[in-house]
């Protein structure tokens, strides 16, 4: 049989001491290696578990220290309670400490209370080891802090297992711990995505206000145009065939004034369609009712209510096919998207010189597909995935909350479709969204050519 050199005989001569362990040179020889029997982590291999050892008998450290590296891990060895207390406060401090229950200065029921008392994060795992078989002292460490306990002499069966409960008990800590870091980071998210919707609700009821407002006079305004219409016929009509005694101003006048009605007859069709793009905008939504929608109706009112920024340095190309485009959701909620992706497009050509908004939707069988496409520097390829993490902004501090992509892609997915960023078929950025369409036998509404 192989044998260990000193370490045979250090077992040997540990067999006889009055401790009566009985781990001896065949079960060291007979240890798995760790690729044989590694210790599992988060579904994840770990071969390697930091273990601290602290004993003021020297036969008794390094015993144990044999046999924890068998075991496939990385061993710290003390000799008594204040160095592991030492220890145990450095960064980097093992996951786990083995504790001799009687030790100088400090005994590991103190090591136990002080680590307790000190709140480490992440606490190492505490295994008190004693040859007393009083369950006083079993107690009190128990009640100090410690995780487990072991009685010497111990089979290297039970000392095995005890390491592999230990293992168990930190990756389950370790993953609690992580959980709560996620659940901290997605209230912070919620809570300020809750105080984002309560701007926009806030906006929406400016907008309602400013809506209505802006409608009554716009009806007047439309009313009025309608007499204007009136009167221009019937002085048109008398003046019909007297031209030769009428003045010249006069007849300027009556050539004009149709034109003056036609122009403020569109200027109100103009504010109609605002006031109406406002209103949808600002429907209330706390309980959100799903009806038959369309597509192309949302992208209009979404490019109405850009027009302003859109009017002056930027070509819009809007393209849809002839089949009808309609899903099931919320009208409020797709303008909602869609003018934050034209928004998004805007603010990425402000620096350009050519800018150019490309809006493409299209059905694809059962689904429907819009492209919201700019002609702006774009976006790197390993951030397309990143863009729709709430938070995440390219804009400059202070131009963005990185809360506008995260929001859309929750709505859209509420509404059973997704987005993806891509490169532009050209250049910049493409914002590709896929919506389930209604199938032709469920529509009832027939799309607006």
């Amino acid at each position: 049989m192989a044998t260990l050199g000193g370490e045979a005989a250090l077992v040997q001569r540990f067999e006889l001491t009055t401790l009566g362990w009985r781990v001896g040179r065949i079960l060291l020889v007979g240890l798995p290696s760790p690729a044989v029997r590694p210790l599992a982590k988060y579904g994840r291999e770990l071969t390697v578990m930091r273990i601290l050892i602290a004993d003021d008998d020297e036969t008794s450290r390094r015993i144990l220290a044999i046999v924890l590296k068998k075991l496939g891990h990385e061993v710290v060895a003390t000799e008594n309670g204040g160095a592991a207390w030492s220890v145990i406060q450095q960064p980097g401090a093992p996951q786990m400490a083995i504790l001799d229950l009687m030790m100088p200065k400090i005994d590991g029921i103190e090591v136990c209370r002080r680590v307790r008392q000190a709140a480490l994060e992440p606490r190492p795992y505490l295994l008190i080891l004693t040859a007393l078989v009083d369950k006083a002292h079993l107690v009190q460490a128990l009640e100090a802090g410690a995780d487990d306990y072991m009685v010497k002499p111990f089979e290297l069966s039970e000392l095995r297992a005890r390491v592999t409960v230990a293992t168990r008990v930190i990756a389950a800590e370790e993953r609690l711990r992580t959980e709560n870091l996620r659940l901290e980071e997605l209230v912070r998210e919620r809570a300020t995505m809750l105080l984002h919707a309560d701007r926009m609700a806030s906006i929406g009821v400016l907008a309602s206000g400013i809506a209505h407002e802006v409608n009554n006079p716009a009806t007047f305004i439309a009313g009025n145009v309608n007499v204007l219409d009136q009167c221009v016929e019937i002085l048109t009509g008398y003046f019909d065939g007297k031209t030769a005694g009428v003045d010249e101003q006069v007849a300027l006048a009556l050539s004009e004034l149709p034109k003056l009605g036609a122009a403020m007859r569109s200027g109100v069709v103009r504010i109609e369609s605002i006031v109406r793009g406002l209103r949808t905008f600002s429907h209330k939504t706390d309980v959100v009712d799903f009806t038959e929608v369309s597509v192309r109706d949302c992208i209009r009112a979404s490019l109405e209510l850009c027009h302003s920024r859109l009017k002056y340095k930027t070509r819009v190309s809007h393209r849809t096919d002839e089949s009808p485009l309609i899903v099931r959701g919320s009208e409020q909620q797709l303008v909602q998207v869609f003018v934050n992706l034209i928004v998004n497009a805007l603010d990425a050509m402000e620096t350009c010189s050519d800018n150019q908004l490309t809006i493409d939707a299209q059905s694809l069988e059962s689904r429907i597909e819009i492209r919201v496409e700019d002609s702006g520097p774009g976006i790197a390829p390993e951030l397309h995935a990143r863009v729709f993490a709430p938070f995440f902004t390219t804009k400059q501090a202070g131009k963005g909350t990185g809360l506008g992509l995260a929001i859309s892609k929750n709505i859209l997915e509420m509404h059973g479709g997704s987005i993806r960023a891509e490169n532009g078929r050209t250049r910049g950025a493409c914002f590709v969204v896929e919506l389930p369409m209604v199938s032709r036998n469920e529509n009832r509404r027939v799309d607006a050519p």
